[in-house]
């Protein structure tokens, strides 16, 4: 099963990157494909609305529904849903899959995600800093997988409210009217009794629930080691998965996230024990080309080999650069104790080398046998 991605032109394509590779970090049958189509506010009149992130709470449905000139002019369902259905018929996408909307545009209802029978789905991605210092992905991304659950529920789509829970048990369902109570789903990372019955009723696929139950658990470990960063803790094992991706899985998929170039040392050192000096790099260029390649696919291959040429020159600047840049990452996502165990270390003249024990670290794919 697909899910395509797709967002209006307020929403900034970095944000919508990290929504994406958060999700895709975790395997299952439900993909994410994100969207090649840019929507052109001259095809959508309501596009070009001026548009203002303003919170509706206070209002009642009635006030919700009409045009506010001193708080911008919320969108209606109506034309949010269009754009899933315009991209649907433009992609051709098959009726099975999903289409969902990220949007920065406040809705009519102001309500944070909704669905629809035919699979349409967007989700508000504005404002998250008000509710919560949780990074904005965590809870746009857990909405994602909530719309595919309660739209594979089949609930009452003449009155969906029903199927929600109000107040909130910390289950995927809590209807949640402010936006802060999504923090108590992300914390339980958890879906009740009766509506895990209610996906097993509506002959869901065993391995999508086990998927999503993978996804909220995720993102619930790493929401807290984040909070729990300068906590004291032992090295876990890092892994180069199936989607050349490194992963933290005792962090709840954590990914370290590293140019192609930066990725194709890191890995080099990471499988090199014994340590490599710098001026011994340029024989091991024929090891760091195979891997560079499997990272940077879309590179032209002569931009590929003079870029390996000056990361193996020893009196070029390049390993020195690639090395500090992507130690700086180290650090930044698992702070400064944690990280140290996984930065590649060493001082020049002497090997450089990555200090963790060999079963922390996992490699997948055959790269042993053949980078």
């Amino acid at each position: 099963m697909n899910i395509h991605l797709i967002k209006s032109p307020d929403y900034p394509v970095q944000e919508f990157r990290e929504v994406i590779d958060l999700l895709r970090s975790f395997s299952g049958p439900v993909n994410f494909v994100s969207s090649q189509l840019e929507f052109k506010k001259d095809d959508f009149f309501f596009l070009t609305r001026d548009m203002r992130s303003t919170d509706f709470s206070g209002l009642n449905v009635l006030q919700k529904k009409f045009y506010l000139p001193d708080m911008g002019v919320p969108l209606s369902w109506k034309e949010l849903f269009s754009l899933c259905r315009y991209y649907r018929d433009a992609i051709n996408i098959p009726k099975d899959d999903f289409v969902i909307l990220l949007t920065e545009r406040l809705n009519t209802m102001n309500w944070f995600s909704m669905f629809e029978p035919e699979r349409n789905a967007f989700v508000h991605c504005g404002d998250w800093d008000l509710f919560t210092d949780a990074p904005p992905q965590y809870p746009i991304a857990y909405e994602v997988i909530a719309n595919l659950l309660r739209c594979l529920m089949k609930p009452d789509f003449n009155n969906p409210v029903k199927s929600f829970h109000q107040p909130s048990i910390g289950c995927m369902n809590d209807l949640c009217l402010q936006k802060g109570d999504i923090i108590l789903k992300l914390k339980t990372a958890d879906i009740c009794k009766d509506c895990h019955q209610g996906l097993v009723d509506a002959g869901v696929d065993d391995e999508i629930i086990e998927q999503s139950f993978l996804v909220f658990e995720g993102m619930r470990t790493q929401l807290l080691f984040r909070k729990g960063l300068k906590r004291k803790r032992d090295p876990v094992a890092i892994v180069l998965n199936h989607q050349r991706r490194l992963i933290f899985p005792d962090l709840g998929n954590l990914e370290l996230r590293l140019t192609p170039l930066e990725k194709a040392l890191y890995v080099f050192y990471l499988m090199s024990n014994v340590g490599v000096r710098l001026n011994e790099l340029f024989d091991h260029r024929q090891e760091l080309l195979n891997l560079y390649r499997k990272f940077a696919v879309h590179d032209d291959n002569l931009e590929i080999e003079s870029r390996i040429t000056n990361l193996t020159d020893p009196l070029g600047n390049s390993f020195s650069e690639k090395k500090s840049t992507l130690n700086r990452k180290i650090r930044a996502l698992l702070g400064e104790e944690l990280g140290a165990h996984y930065a590649i270390k060493g001082e020049p003249g002497s090997a450089f080398r990555v200090g963790l024990t060999l079963d922390l670290i996992q490699i997948q794919e055959g790269f042993t046998a053949n980078y």
